[in-house]
């Protein structure tokens, strides 16, 4: 997947990497945080979007 991305960047392989990996960590921790409960990840992001909106 990493190649995938990397090869589809062309001259901006740099960013494509480091967004891919933020991207990864955040699945990471939604990962995690519907180990906990399945309702926490959706309830996290309404809080993260109202407070965005606001």
């Amino acid at each position: 997947m990493r190649a995938m991305v990397a090869i589809s960047a062309g001259d901006r392989q740099e960013y494509a990497a480091g967004l891919n990996t933020t991207y990864s960590s955040i699945g990471n921790i939604t990962g995690l945080l519907f180990d906990k409960h399945i309702h926490i990840p959706y309830s996290v992001g309404a809080l993260i979007l109202g407070l965005v909106l606001v």
